[in-house]
């Protein structure tokens, strides 16, 4: 890593804070959090449901090359959900996008969560038993996984995406 360039940004910012103006309630955390995590959820529904059955109720799973594919659909689709909300909230003048970014990437975590708590139904287990203790703590790790790439996915493309959009206006001004 020290042998990495560092990020150059192509705009200087400003030493004197600027303040938020109201926001719209559509570009509150929360709503972009639950935009943001529906689109890439529904891509990786179906295959959701295939690999949580073969790893809970011991069915077999073959797919591994399909499951490449939805992965790479899961990236593509939360870089470009992430960067379109990042342009929304850049475009209502609020400059804090660093962290909202990484939470409406990583959302879809919190939308696996759900689904598997609703997928244990299907086990005809009890709720109050070992073993639901044990799948919600395994799908708990496997949520805040998803979470932590998605967030990372997201930032990643609304760095880049920020960087190419100022570059453009800097090279504007010049």
């Amino acid at each position: 890593a020290a042998k990495r360039p560092i990020v150059d940004f192509p705009i200087e910012p400003s030493n004197i804070p600027l303040e938020i103006p109201d926001q719209h309630w559509g570009l509150s955390a929360l709503s972009q959090m639950a935009l943001a995590g529906i689109l890439p959820f529904g891509v990786n529904f179906v295959e959701a449901y295939f690999v949580m059955s073969s790893i809970w109720m011991e069915l077999s799973y073959f797919v591994f090359g399909f499951m490449f594919l939805v992965f790479w659909l899961f990236a593509m689709t939360t870089a470009a959900v992430s960067m379109i909300l990042t342009f929304f909230q850049l475009n209502a003048e609020n400059h804090d996008w660093w962290w909202q970014s990484f939470l409406n990437g990583g959302s879809v975590g919190i939308y696996v969560i759900l689904y598997s708590i609703t997928f244990f139904k299907r086990l005809e287990a009890n709720y109050f038993s070992l073993a639901f203790i044990y799948y919600i703590g395994y799908m708990g790790m496997v949520s805040t996984a998803i979470f932590l790439i998605g967030g990372s996915i997201g930032f990643l493309a609304s760095l880049w995406f920020n960087c190419k959009l100022y570059g453009a206006f800097a090279r504007q001004k010049n």
